[in-house]
């Protein structure tokens, strides 16, 4: 990378009186012989970890990983002390405070270029060498920087906050490679005998795939070795260099997590890696507070840093682990323990002073209907399902159906088991899911369980406080056989399990009165929830509760499990093939090695197709709307609580139609659940009638994860309200060029080969064009003149503007060959065709008129900046639209924070922010848009065979932003001391895992400061950047696959 002036900023956020200098830290990039772990401590494989300890090239790889040392002549390596002997291949903790100024010598020993980049610095300029810049190897370089206020822990954070430093160089290889640290950052002292880091214990764990095969010292580990002299296929030689790792360490081989009961340690997570790095951390036995919220999971991918208060409470050994079943298995797992303290028991136990409340629930056998109407429902009446929907849902010769043997959790009147305790009719939509149990803080639920089921299953508990004999887990946790009696109850079996609730288990300070918590099965974990053991727990406040236990700051509760239910891995396998398929052949609809090769050949195969039609999407057991309506109480609050288990699939954007989720203080159209997912909101609903609640990954709403929800209470007229602005927008074609300067703009070369698969055009490859559906803005109704739109703004749509208690209005024109129309996902109320704009469609050539009310809930809420913003798209073909390009963006103030009058200012800017920059991250896919063909007409290739060729599959992957590749895209620019804001969309599938992040600057949300934001698909998030160094800075996705597809641009900060 070319030489970058750098200037530092010393604005008032950024300068101290007195700038501390810690002595300089000295680190070396060099290769280590790692060992990840030989064997199964965790006892919790069942025999799989062999696949990753020992099978081919075993446990131990060379790697190229960060070492500290003593001074600059890197002779004597710093010794670890015992605290830290859990960091496994992590690079020695860098500690500063606010204001200090840190100076790095770093020494590159290896083979090739590396470098050290650190996030949550401002760098200082220097003669030696730009901190981006590759660092040759035998080379030492100098970094000096500065450590910026927003770099420190913010209110809801503990005294050290969480950064990363890494070689950016080649993110992909050099992850996999192991150079990767950690930084802690502590507020500013006016101590002088401080040290950089304050008092206590710091636990630092990072989850990451590292895949060894695309380490650049692979070929040292295979030293001439073969899949075949190993007996292994190309595949299975792959999965077992697949190691699912915390700090590089698996099945428990992370050593001395140790703290003692009553202690509150700092626990620092982080994910990096790629679009399978979705990463759901959970501690068993004891729970964190995260931004105020009570927890005992956080959900992180690729970029995610999280700095929490563990709040170690009961006492014992305990796992900590990622709940993603995949990666579970594989052995991303730690063991930590907790030295028990009477007088921290005492209080706890002091605390149980409520109601002790039974449960009496059994584990029993039955037949599930997926799709009990046998149609399509979602349109309000039975529809004959699609070819593709049959996919899922048809009973054929190699196809279960929509009827599968489950095991589920039924609630009884007793201990004789004889008297099912029937569900109101209001409550049926909870279909498959386990009784929901309730308390509150003080209370004891006490659950009475017996398991008729022909497997041993458990109950495990998250959140509420247990000892070792109540946990449901089996694990090398050290326990006796009596107390092992939970982890896994025989059949015709019971035990009766105690689950405490003190302060600990219940909200946090800023949760609402009432959250929920999973319960399921975790003797063999993947297996049981498959097979439908799951549940929830809800736990309130003391006093949250009516007679009724429903919340009695809400007017309905409801509870949603999305999940996609892999009935190929459930306990029932077997005896759903005997019922359904008892003259299938078996051997080739289960041939799994069969599936991965052909399908990365590009093939399909009947054991693929059987694979993916056990794939059930469902909310709470239902697909395609086949259950009951979900009622949701009109102009009052629902408290709705969403849970998910899973494994990498499982990536979710519950979503309620024409409605918007009010969640840890912010509003937002959806929320993003993932394996393991507990998190409570409310809902204000508008409108009347049925509605679509849908997860909103592209993927999912195909498969069939869509119910109908109700608005249900007497109608009211909407307020009036400020008439603001009327926008002409239409829908029309062009042919767009995602690579405009025709070079890669991130080195300023020609296109080398990885970039040549996204943007060449070959004979099997339509290359840098694509004709795109686009949203306009123009003038007026005749739509004769366009509205000139940013450059940047690239295929997005124009940005539309409007403050809470307005009114605004779009005049909408198709001027496309198919029917599309405008959605908000926003929760506006429609005071114009209110039956249901968000998927009436438009016809080509029509035009429609478009006008809603912004109510409160639809505007920032108390946790939010002055703005948020929501996305629009095309609500006729959700899937497929987007895809196309029919995307775009409406920015929402509170009343005055545009400080003008809206109808007037054409590119309205927040009041205090300098800038604004829509950006839509995107991994599209040409192939699904509804232009593939004419594409490839248009780019002469055959539409046939190019379809069935797996370099076409990869030509026509788009992982853009705002439809530009390898920084094409024009500069985002702004001059130091700005703040600008970034409103960043997420759209798309499972692997649309993004998480923008801009070089040498932090992200400022309303509650945290970060260096990248999560996004998943559906999800915007609105953030501030102040510029504090000037030059032309990297914006980028930390998901190293997209990274390499081209999602990056720059960021161009000017001195003057």
């Amino acid at each position: 990378m070319a030489r970058l002036v750098r200037a530092l900023v010393l604005s008032t956020l950024l300068s101290l009186a007195a700038a501390a200098n810690p002595a300089p830290y000295y680190i070396s990039a060099e290769v280590v012989l790692f060992d990840s772990g030989s064997s199964d401590i965790c006892g919790t494989s069942h025999g799989a970890s062999e696949t990753f300890t020992t099978a081919a090239v075993g446990s131990s790889y060379y790697m190229g990983l960060y070492k500290g040392y003593t001074d600059e002549t890197f002779t004597e390596e710093l010794q670890r002390p015992a605290a830290e002997a859990h960091l496994g291949m992590l690079g020695p903790i860098i500690s500063a405070r606010v204001g200090d100024n840190v100076t790095i010598v770093f020494r590159n020993t290896l083979d090739f270029d590396v470098n050290l980049v650190p996030t949550g610095f401002t760098p200082i300029v220097g003669d030696d060498s730009d901190f981006l810049d590759p660092v040759p190897s035998n080379t030492t370089v100098t970094l000096t920087f500065t450590i910026p206020q927003e770099a420190g822990p913010t209110a809801y954070e503990p005294d050290t906050k969480l950064w990363l430093y890494k070689s950016m160089v080649d993110p992909t290889a050099h992850s996999s490679l192991g150079l990767i640290g950690p930084i802690l950052i502590a507020n500013a002292s006016t101590s002088a005998t401080d040290t950089t880091r304050p008092p206590g214990r710091d636990i630092i764990t990072v989850t990451q795939i590292i895949y060894e095969f695309n380490s650049p010292l692979y070929e040292m580990n295979m030293r001439g070795r073969t899949a075949e002299s190993f007996g292994l296929s190309p595949t299975e030689l792959l999965e077992t260099q697949t190691h699912h790792s915390i700090n590089g360490l698996l099945y428990c081989a992370v050593k001395n997590v140790s703290m003692v009961q009553g202690e509150t340690v700092r626990w620092h997570a982080a994910a990096i890696g790629s679009d399978l790095d979705l990463h759901n951390v959970h501690w068993h036995g004891n729970t964190i507070t995260v931004h105020g919220q009570r927890a005992d999971i956080i959900k992180m991918i690729p970029g995610s840093t999280y700095s929490l208060a563990m709040e170690a409470r009961s006492p014992g050994t305990w796992m900590f682990h990622c709940h993603i079943n995949d990666h579970f298995n594989g052995g991303m797992i730690v063991l930590y323990e907790v030295a028990p303290n009477a007088t921290t028991q005492a209080l706890l136990t002091a605390q149980l002073d409520g109601a002790t409340r039974d449960y009496y629930v059994q584990a029993e056998q039955d037949i599930w209907d997926y799709a009990p109407h046998g149609a399509y429902m979602c349109g309000g009446s039975a529809e004959n399902f699609t070819a593709d929907q049959l996919t899922y849902v048809g009973n054929f010769s190699d196809r279960i159906g929509s009827r599968y043997v489950k095991g589920l959790y039924r609630l009884y009147t007793d201990d004789t088991y004889t008297q099912r305790v029937p569900r109101a009719a209001a409550d049926e939509y909870l279909g498959l899911l386990g009784p929901i149990m309730k308390a509150e803080v003080g209370d004891i639920l006490r659950v009475h369980f017996k398991n008729t089921l022909p497997f041993p299953v458990s109950m495990h508990p998250h959140g509420v406080w247990y000892d070792k004999s109540n946990e449901g887990t089996p694990y090398n946790d050290g326990t006796s056989a009596e107390e092992k009696r939970d982890d896994a109850v025989e059949t015709g079996q019971t035990f009766t399990y105690t689950w405490n609730v003190p302060d600990i288990a219940g909200p946090g300070p800023a949760d609402l009165s009432t959250k929920a918590w999973l319960y399921h099965s975790h003797t063999v974990e993947d297996a049981d929830t498959y097979a439908g053991l799951v549940g929830a727990l809800i736990i309130g406040e003391r006093g949250a509760f009516g007679p009724d236990m429903v919340p009695l700051d809400v007017d309905a509760e409801v509870v949603l499990y999305f999940s996609v239910m892999n009935e190929q891995g459930s306990l029932f396998l077997d005896a759903n093939m005997q019922l359904f398929l008892a003259d299938a052949d078996w051997t080739v609809l289960l041939n799994d090695t069969q599936v991965t090769e052909q399908a990365e050949g590009g093939e399909s195969s009947p054991a693929g197709a059987f694979a993916e039609s056990n794939l059930m999407h469902s909310i709470n057991g239902f697909m395609y709307c086949n259950g009951p309506h979900i009622p949701i109480a009109r102009d009052g609050v629902t408290r709705v609580h969403i849970i998910s288990i899973g494994t990498e699939p499982d990536v979710h954007a519950p979503n309620f139609q024409r409605q918007n989720l009010l969640a840890d203080g912010r509003a937002a159209p959806s929320v993003t659940a993932m394996p393991g997912t507990m998190q409570s909101l409310d809902v204000v609903a508008h409108g009347s009638g049925s509605s679509l609640l849908t997860c909103r990954t592209v993927d999912h709403i195909n498969a069939g994860m869509m119910a109908l929800y109700d608005v249900v209470g007497d109608v009211a007229d909407p307020p009036a309200a400020e008439a603001a602005k009327t926008y002409y927008v239409q829908a029309e074609t062009l042919v767009w060029n995602y690579v405009p300067l025709g070079l890669d703009g991130c080195t300023g070369e020609a296109f080398d080969e990885n970039a040549k698969q996204y943007v060449a055009h070959t004979n099997v490859s339509i290359g840098p064009e694509a004709i795109k559906a686009v949203y306009r803005q123009y003038t007026g109704p005749d739509f004769a003149t366009r509205v000139a739109a940013p450059a940047t703004a690239g295929l997005l749509g124009p940005t539309l503007f409007a403050e809470v208690g307005q009114t605004f209005a779009v005049v909408f024109r198709n001027a496309l060959d198919m029917d599309v129309n405008l959605a908000f996902d926003a929760g506006l109320i429609p005071l114009s065709n209110a039956s249901d704009p968000a998927s009436t469609p438009v016809a080509p050539n029509a035009t429609h008129l478009y006008t809603f009310l912004v109510p409160s809930t639809a505007g920032p809420q108390t946790n939010d900046l002055s703005t948020v913003a929501f996305a629009y798209s095309s609500g006729v073909d959700i899937a497929t639209h987007q895809y196309a390009g029919l995307v775009g963006t409406l920015v929402i103030g509170r009343a005055g924070a545009f400080g003008g009058d809206l109808s007037t200012d054409p590119a309205p800017v927040p009041v205090g922010v300098d800038h604004l920059y829509p950006l839509l991250f995107l991994t599209g896919d040409e192939s699904v848009s509804p232009y593939v063909v004419a594409n490839l007409q248009r780019t002469a290739l055959d539409p046939i065979g190019a379809q069935n060729d797996t370099n076409f599959a990869t030509s026509v992957v788009r992982s853009a932003i705002n439809g530009f590749l390898f920084c094409n895209q024009p500069d985002l620019t702004a001059a130091v001391g700005s703040r600008v804001r970034f409103v960043l969309i997420g759209m798309g599938t499972e692997t649309d895992l993004h998480a923008p992040a801009f070089t040498a600057q932090q992200l400022l949300a309303a509650n945290t400061h970060t260096h990248s934001v999560e996004l998943l698909p559906s999800i915007v998030q609105t953030v501030d950047v102040i510029a504090t160094a000037a030059g032309r800075w990297p914006l980028y996705t930390e998901t190293h696959v997209h990274y390499d597809e081209g999602m990056r641009s720059w960021f161009n900060v000017s001195s003057a």
